[in-house]
Protein backbone atom coordinates (compact mmCIF):
# COMPACT_ATOMS: atom_id res chain seq x y z
CA UNK A 1 0.00 0.00 0.00
CA UNK A 2 1.24 3.50 -0.39
CA UNK A 3 1.35 5.78 2.26
CA UNK A 4 1.79 8.82 3.25
CA UNK A 5 3.14 10.25 6.61
CA UNK A 6 2.61 13.94 7.25
CA UNK A 7 4.42 15.62 9.96
CA UNK A 8 4.88 19.99 10.24
CA UNK A 9 8.78 19.21 10.22
CA UNK A 10 10.93 16.47 11.78
CA UNK A 11 11.80 18.37 14.92
CA UNK A 12 13.04 16.53 17.96
CA UNK A 13 10.52 14.87 19.87
CA UNK A 14 8.08 12.00 21.02
CA UNK A 15 5.70 12.60 17.69
CA UNK A 16 9.16 11.72 15.68
CA UNK A 17 10.16 9.44 16.95
CA UNK A 18 7.09 7.85 16.43
CA UNK A 19 7.04 8.77 12.92
CA UNK A 20 10.59 6.89 12.29
CA UNK A 21 9.35 4.31 14.35
CA UNK A 22 6.37 3.16 12.28
CA UNK A 23 7.63 4.35 9.01
CA UNK A 24 10.15 1.60 9.31
CA UNK A 25 7.68 -1.04 10.20
CA UNK A 26 5.13 -0.83 7.87
CA UNK A 27 8.14 -0.15 5.13
CA UNK A 28 9.86 -3.35 6.43
CA UNK A 29 6.63 -5.27 6.10
CA UNK A 30 5.99 -4.35 2.09
CA UNK A 31 4.55 -0.94 2.36
CA UNK A 32 5.58 1.95 0.03
CA UNK A 33 6.15 4.78 2.43
CA UNK A 34 6.46 8.58 2.40
CA UNK A 35 7.59 11.10 4.62
CA UNK A 36 6.05 14.37 4.14
CA UNK A 37 7.14 17.82 6.09
CA UNK A 38 4.17 20.08 5.23
CA UNK A 39 6.28 23.16 6.37
CA UNK A 40 9.93 22.55 6.58
CA UNK A 41 12.55 20.16 7.35
CA UNK A 42 13.46 19.93 10.98
CA UNK A 43 16.30 19.21 12.91
CA UNK A 44 15.53 15.00 12.43
CA UNK A 45 15.17 15.71 8.51
CA UNK A 46 18.11 13.26 7.92
CA UNK A 47 17.38 10.87 10.05
CA UNK A 48 14.24 9.83 7.46
CA UNK A 49 16.33 8.89 4.86
CA UNK A 50 19.14 7.24 7.09
CA UNK A 51 15.61 5.11 7.87
CA UNK A 52 15.62 4.21 4.09
CA UNK A 53 12.16 5.96 3.91
CA UNK A 54 11.32 8.28 1.14
CA UNK A 55 11.26 11.83 2.44
CA UNK A 56 9.83 14.77 0.43
CA UNK A 57 9.75 18.29 1.93
CA UNK A 58 6.72 21.01 0.98
CA UNK A 59 8.55 23.53 2.36
CA UNK A 60 6.54 26.65 2.56
CA UNK A 61 7.43 30.19 1.39
CA UNK A 62 7.13 32.98 3.48
CA UNK A 63 5.97 34.88 0.01
CA UNK A 64 2.71 32.70 -0.66
CA UNK A 65 -0.22 32.67 1.29
CA UNK A 66 -1.53 30.03 3.69
CA UNK A 67 -3.96 29.08 1.02
CA UNK A 68 -1.79 28.53 -1.71
CA UNK A 69 0.59 25.92 0.48
CA UNK A 70 -2.67 24.47 1.52
CA UNK A 71 -3.59 24.32 -2.53
CA UNK A 72 0.31 22.61 -3.20
CA UNK A 73 -0.31 20.26 -0.34
CA UNK A 74 -3.44 19.27 -1.87
CA UNK A 75 -2.50 18.89 -5.32
CA UNK A 76 0.81 16.66 -4.05
CA UNK A 77 -0.67 13.78 -2.00
CA UNK A 78 -3.90 13.82 -5.48
CA UNK A 79 -1.45 13.09 -7.97
CA UNK A 80 1.13 11.22 -5.61
CA UNK A 81 -1.81 8.62 -5.15
CA UNK A 82 -1.16 8.13 -1.86
CA UNK A 83 -3.81 5.32 -0.74
CA UNK A 84 -3.29 6.22 3.06
CA UNK A 85 -2.56 9.40 4.71
CA UNK A 86 -1.46 9.71 8.28
CA UNK A 87 -1.61 13.33 9.69
CA UNK A 88 0.45 14.24 12.93
CA UNK A 89 -0.71 17.57 14.16
CA UNK A 90 -0.89 19.40 10.42
CA UNK A 91 -2.79 22.25 10.63
CA UNK A 92 -2.17 22.89 6.78
CA UNK A 93 -2.93 19.03 5.67
CA UNK A 94 -6.05 18.87 7.77
CA UNK A 95 -7.24 22.12 5.81
CA UNK A 96 -6.01 20.45 2.44
CA UNK A 97 -8.29 17.15 2.73
CA UNK A 98 -11.35 19.03 1.42
CA UNK A 99 -9.45 18.17 -1.87
CA UNK A 100 -7.48 15.33 -2.50
CA UNK A 101 -10.19 13.04 -3.46
CA UNK A 102 -12.26 10.64 -2.12
CA UNK A 103 -10.56 7.55 -2.27
CA UNK A 104 -7.96 8.87 -0.23
CA UNK A 105 -8.10 7.49 3.65
CA UNK A 106 -7.42 10.22 5.73
CA UNK A 107 -6.42 9.52 9.61
CA UNK A 108 -5.18 12.23 12.03
CA UNK A 109 -3.08 10.80 14.81
CA UNK A 110 -3.48 12.71 18.05
CA UNK A 111 -0.54 12.50 20.46
CA UNK A 112 -1.56 13.65 23.61
CA UNK A 113 -4.60 15.49 24.89
CA UNK A 114 -3.65 19.27 24.91
CA UNK A 115 -6.81 21.21 23.59
CA UNK A 116 -4.81 22.31 21.02
CA UNK A 117 -3.91 19.11 19.81
CA UNK A 118 -7.96 18.36 19.33
CA UNK A 119 -8.21 21.73 17.59
CA UNK A 120 -5.88 20.57 14.96
CA UNK A 121 -6.21 17.22 14.93
CA UNK A 122 -10.19 16.79 14.64
CA UNK A 123 -10.50 19.97 12.15
CA UNK A 124 -12.17 19.61 9.02
CA UNK A 125 -14.46 16.56 10.45
CA UNK A 126 -16.35 15.90 6.90
CA UNK A 127 -12.90 14.72 5.77
CA UNK A 128 -11.39 12.60 7.75
CA UNK A 129 -11.71 8.69 7.94
CA UNK A 130 -11.34 7.84 11.24
CA UNK A 131 -8.66 9.24 13.93
CA UNK A 132 -6.41 7.13 16.81
CA UNK A 133 -5.86 8.28 19.63
CA UNK A 134 -2.40 7.08 20.91
CA UNK A 135 -3.99 6.09 24.40
CA UNK A 136 -7.37 5.35 25.75
CA UNK A 137 -7.53 8.99 27.50
CA UNK A 138 -6.97 10.18 24.26
CA UNK A 139 -9.02 8.57 22.46
CA UNK A 140 -11.81 9.28 25.26
CA UNK A 141 -11.82 12.89 25.28
CA UNK A 142 -11.63 12.51 21.29
CA UNK A 143 -14.76 10.85 21.07
CA UNK A 144 -16.26 13.83 23.36
CA UNK A 145 -15.26 16.52 20.51
CA UNK A 146 -16.47 13.81 17.71
CA UNK A 147 -19.43 11.91 18.79
CA UNK A 148 -20.17 10.52 15.36
CA UNK A 149 -16.67 9.44 13.84
CA UNK A 150 -14.58 6.18 14.61
CA UNK A 151 -11.66 7.19 16.73
CA UNK A 152 -9.24 3.84 17.16
CA UNK A 153 -6.87 3.74 20.00
CA UNK A 154 -3.34 2.27 19.42
CA UNK A 155 -0.60 3.09 21.66
CA UNK A 156 3.04 4.01 19.81
CA UNK A 157 5.21 1.57 21.06
CA UNK A 158 8.83 1.63 21.88
CA UNK A 159 11.97 0.02 19.94
CA UNK A 160 13.61 -3.27 21.74
CA UNK A 161 16.59 -3.21 24.35
CA UNK A 162 19.58 -2.47 22.55
CA UNK A 163 21.56 -4.51 25.73
CA UNK A 164 20.64 -6.26 29.37
CA UNK A 165 19.94 -4.25 31.93
CA UNK A 166 22.40 -3.32 34.28
CA UNK A 167 21.65 -2.10 37.40
CA UNK A 168 24.51 -0.76 40.35
CA UNK A 169 24.19 -2.89 43.38
CA UNK A 170 25.37 1.08 45.17
CA UNK A 171 22.33 3.41 45.97
CA UNK A 172 19.22 3.84 43.42
CA UNK A 173 19.98 5.78 40.41
CA UNK A 174 16.53 7.65 38.98
CA UNK A 175 16.41 9.27 35.50
CA UNK A 176 14.46 11.79 34.09
CA UNK A 177 13.74 12.10 30.46
CA UNK A 178 11.73 15.24 28.75
CA UNK A 179 10.73 18.23 28.57
CA UNK A 180 11.82 20.68 30.88
CA UNK A 181 8.53 22.22 30.99
CA UNK A 182 7.03 22.54 34.13
CA UNK A 183 3.52 23.31 33.28
CA UNK A 184 3.29 19.74 31.82
CA UNK A 185 5.88 18.02 33.07
CA UNK A 186 5.86 19.54 36.76
CA UNK A 187 9.43 19.16 36.93
CA UNK A 188 10.23 21.34 39.97
CA UNK A 189 8.78 18.49 41.81
CA UNK A 190 11.77 16.41 41.10
CA UNK A 191 14.41 18.07 43.25
CA UNK A 192 11.96 17.95 46.28
CA UNK A 193 11.79 14.03 45.72
CA UNK A 194 15.62 13.67 45.78
CA UNK A 195 15.84 15.72 48.98
CA UNK A 196 13.16 14.04 50.54
CA UNK A 197 14.45 10.66 49.76
CA UNK A 198 18.04 11.34 50.84
CA UNK A 199 16.33 13.04 54.48
CA UNK A 200 15.00 9.55 54.90
CA UNK A 201 18.60 8.15 54.55
CA UNK A 202 18.27 6.75 50.97
CA UNK A 203 21.15 6.64 48.56
CA UNK A 204 19.37 8.48 45.57
CA UNK A 205 20.65 10.57 42.60
CA UNK A 206 18.90 11.83 39.75
CA UNK A 207 20.21 12.28 35.85
CA UNK A 208 17.87 14.58 33.94
CA UNK A 209 18.11 14.46 30.23
CA UNK A 210 15.74 16.79 28.32
CA UNK A 211 16.06 20.24 27.43
CA UNK A 212 13.38 23.15 27.17
CA UNK A 213 12.33 26.34 28.61
CA UNK A 214 12.33 26.24 32.19
CA UNK A 215 16.04 24.82 32.42
CA UNK A 216 17.17 27.94 34.02
CA UNK A 217 14.11 27.71 36.78
CA UNK A 218 14.84 24.25 37.24
CA UNK A 219 18.15 24.69 38.03
CA UNK A 220 17.65 27.09 40.63
CA UNK A 221 15.07 24.78 42.42
CA UNK A 222 18.11 22.20 42.24
CA UNK A 223 19.87 24.48 44.91
CA UNK A 224 16.53 26.05 46.83
CA UNK A 225 16.46 21.93 47.72
CA UNK A 226 20.19 21.68 48.29
CA UNK A 227 20.64 19.07 45.93
CA UNK A 228 23.09 19.90 43.45
CA UNK A 229 25.42 17.23 44.67
CA UNK A 230 22.87 14.56 43.44
CA UNK A 231 21.30 16.18 40.40
CA UNK A 232 22.95 15.70 36.73
CA UNK A 233 21.60 18.13 34.06
CA UNK A 234 22.62 15.77 31.06
CA UNK A 235 20.93 17.99 28.22
CA UNK A 236 19.22 16.61 25.24
CA UNK A 237 20.48 13.16 24.32
CA UNK A 238 19.87 10.97 21.23
CA UNK A 239 18.01 7.56 21.44
CA UNK A 240 20.64 5.12 21.72
CA UNK A 241 21.86 7.49 24.32
CA UNK A 242 18.61 7.69 26.35
CA UNK A 243 17.96 3.82 26.43
CA UNK A 244 21.68 3.17 27.74
CA UNK A 245 20.81 5.03 30.46
CA UNK A 246 17.83 3.72 30.70
CA UNK A 247 19.44 0.25 31.35
CA UNK A 248 21.64 1.55 34.23
CA UNK A 249 19.51 3.35 36.13
CA UNK A 250 16.66 1.74 38.65
CA UNK A 251 14.04 3.98 38.45
CA UNK A 252 12.39 6.51 36.20
CA UNK A 253 10.45 9.71 37.84
CA UNK A 254 7.66 11.43 35.79
CA UNK A 255 5.63 13.46 38.18
CA UNK A 256 3.70 14.93 35.35
CA UNK A 257 0.35 16.78 35.46
CA UNK A 258 -0.77 15.34 32.30
CA UNK A 259 0.33 13.15 29.56
CA UNK A 260 -1.30 12.17 25.85
CA UNK A 261 0.29 8.39 26.64
CA UNK A 262 3.87 8.63 28.28
CA UNK A 263 5.54 6.57 25.98
CA UNK A 264 8.93 7.29 27.89
CA UNK A 265 7.30 4.88 30.66
CA UNK A 266 7.17 1.88 27.88
CA UNK A 267 10.79 2.64 26.72
CA UNK A 268 11.92 2.65 30.52
CA UNK A 269 10.30 -0.29 31.54
CA UNK A 270 11.60 -2.28 28.21
CA UNK A 271 15.00 -2.14 29.54
CA UNK A 272 13.97 -2.94 33.13
CA UNK A 273 13.97 1.01 34.61
CA UNK A 274 11.11 0.86 37.06
CA UNK A 275 8.50 4.00 36.77
CA UNK A 276 7.16 5.67 39.60
CA UNK A 277 5.15 8.11 37.92
CA UNK A 278 1.80 10.48 38.20
CA UNK A 279 -1.60 8.72 38.20
CA UNK A 280 -2.89 9.77 35.16
CA UNK A 281 -6.12 7.45 34.10
CA UNK A 282 -5.93 6.48 30.28
CA UNK A 283 -1.79 7.56 30.25
CA UNK A 284 0.40 6.35 32.51
CA UNK A 285 -2.09 3.37 33.47
CA UNK A 286 -1.59 2.06 30.20
CA UNK A 287 1.65 1.08 30.65
CA UNK A 288 2.00 0.59 34.83
CA UNK A 289 -0.42 -1.84 37.03
CA UNK A 290 1.17 -0.51 40.21
CA UNK A 291 2.85 -2.31 42.54
CA UNK A 292 3.84 -4.49 39.69
CA UNK A 293 5.28 -3.12 36.55
CA UNK A 294 5.76 0.36 38.60
CA UNK A 295 4.09 2.71 40.87
CA UNK A 296 1.26 5.24 40.13
CA UNK A 297 1.58 7.94 42.53
CA UNK A 298 -0.85 10.85 43.47
CA UNK A 299 0.09 13.74 40.86
CA UNK A 300 2.13 16.76 43.01
CA UNK A 301 2.30 14.15 46.17
CA UNK A 302 5.76 14.26 46.95
CA UNK A 303 6.04 11.86 49.82
CA UNK A 304 4.03 9.37 47.66
CA UNK A 305 6.95 9.35 44.89
CA UNK A 306 9.75 9.55 48.15
CA UNK A 307 7.02 6.29 49.80
CA UNK A 308 7.18 4.30 46.57
CA UNK A 309 11.36 5.22 45.79
CA UNK A 310 11.81 3.57 49.49
CA UNK A 311 9.84 0.59 49.05
CA UNK A 312 11.92 -0.39 46.68
CA UNK A 313 15.08 1.17 47.94
CA UNK A 314 15.03 -1.06 51.27
CA UNK A 315 13.81 -4.35 49.42
CA UNK A 316 15.56 -5.09 46.57
CA UNK A 317 14.26 -8.05 45.88
CA UNK A 318 11.27 -6.70 45.03
CA UNK A 319 12.77 -4.19 42.62
CA UNK A 320 14.49 -6.89 40.72
CA UNK A 321 11.38 -9.21 40.35
CA UNK A 322 9.32 -5.83 39.62
CA UNK A 323 12.11 -4.67 36.88
CA UNK A 324 12.03 -7.98 35.29
CA UNK A 325 8.31 -7.62 34.90
CA UNK A 326 8.60 -4.78 33.30
CA UNK A 327 11.02 -5.45 30.46
CA UNK A 328 8.21 -8.80 29.76
CA UNK A 329 5.49 -6.97 30.10
CA UNK A 330 6.67 -3.94 28.08
CA UNK A 331 8.27 -6.44 25.46
CA UNK A 332 4.87 -8.45 25.09
CA UNK A 333 2.55 -5.23 24.42
CA UNK A 334 3.98 -2.17 24.10
CA UNK A 335 6.91 -2.85 21.40
CA UNK A 336 7.38 -1.30 18.37
CA UNK A 337 6.10 -4.95 16.93
CA UNK A 338 2.82 -5.08 18.88
CA UNK A 339 2.06 -1.36 17.92
CA UNK A 340 3.02 -2.08 14.17
CA UNK A 341 0.56 -4.99 14.34
CA UNK A 342 -2.16 -3.40 14.99
CA UNK A 343 -1.37 -0.98 12.20
CA UNK A 344 -1.28 -3.73 9.73
CA UNK A 345 -4.85 -4.75 10.82
CA UNK A 346 -5.81 -1.01 10.32
CA UNK A 347 -4.30 -1.39 6.96
CA UNK A 348 -6.19 -4.42 6.05
CA UNK A 349 -9.46 -2.68 6.67
CA UNK A 350 -8.15 0.05 4.61
CA UNK A 351 -7.74 -2.48 1.68
CA UNK A 352 -11.01 -3.99 2.09
CA UNK A 353 -12.98 -1.48 1.97
CA UNK A 354 -13.67 -1.62 5.57
CA UNK A 355 -13.01 1.90 7.09
CA UNK A 356 -15.85 4.53 7.46
CA UNK A 357 -16.06 6.51 3.92
CA UNK A 358 -16.35 10.26 3.35
CA UNK A 359 -17.62 12.30 0.58
CA UNK A 360 -15.08 15.38 0.29
CA UNK A 361 -16.03 18.63 -1.24
CA UNK A 362 -13.56 20.19 -2.97
CA UNK A 363 -12.81 23.72 -1.22
CA UNK A 364 -14.96 22.90 1.55
CA UNK A 365 -12.45 24.12 4.17
CA UNK A 366 -12.43 27.14 3.25
CA UNK A 367 -15.20 28.01 5.67
CA UNK A 368 -12.37 26.96 8.33
CA UNK A 369 -10.17 29.61 7.78
CA UNK A 370 -10.21 33.36 8.29
CA UNK A 371 -8.66 36.15 6.65
CA UNK A 372 -4.70 35.57 7.61
CA UNK A 373 -4.41 32.62 5.75
CA UNK A 374 -5.03 34.53 2.52
CA UNK A 375 -2.00 36.47 3.55
CA UNK A 376 1.77 36.23 2.92
CA UNK A 377 3.61 35.49 6.53
CA UNK A 378 5.73 38.84 5.29
CA UNK A 379 3.42 40.82 4.90
CA UNK A 380 1.85 39.68 8.61
CA UNK A 381 5.07 40.37 9.80
CA UNK A 382 5.06 43.97 8.57
CA UNK A 383 1.34 44.36 10.02
CA UNK A 384 2.70 43.30 13.19
CA UNK A 385 5.59 45.25 13.45
CA UNK A 386 3.77 48.21 12.77
CA UNK A 387 1.08 47.76 14.99
CA UNK A 388 3.92 46.53 18.24
CA UNK A 389 6.36 49.76 16.83
CA UNK A 390 8.95 47.17 17.33
CA UNK A 391 10.69 44.57 14.56
CA UNK A 392 10.59 41.44 13.23
CA UNK A 393 11.37 39.58 16.43
CA UNK A 394 8.39 40.85 17.90
CA UNK A 395 5.86 39.70 15.39
CA UNK A 396 3.37 37.08 15.33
Amino acid sequence: MKIAIVVPEMAVGGMETYVLRMGKYLLANGHDVTVIASMKPGAWWSRVERSGLTSICLRRSESVTPISHIRKIAKHIREAAYQCVFINHCRYTQLALSDIGDSVIAIPILHNDHPLIFEVGLMNTDCWNLAIGVSERVSTRARAVCPDKEIKTIPTGADMPLSPPSKSADGFSCLYVGRLYDEQKNIHMLPEIVSRSRKRGLNVSLDVIGDGPDKNSFEKQVEICDASEHIRIMGYCDNESVYREMSSHHLLLLPSRFEGLGLVVAEAQINGCVPVVSNLPGATDTFVEHGRTGYLCDPGNVDDFVDAIETLYNDRALYDHMSKDCAETAKARFSVEAMGSSYQTLLTMVQNGECPQVHRKPGGSWQLMCWKDYVPNAFRAWKAALSTGGGYSNCW
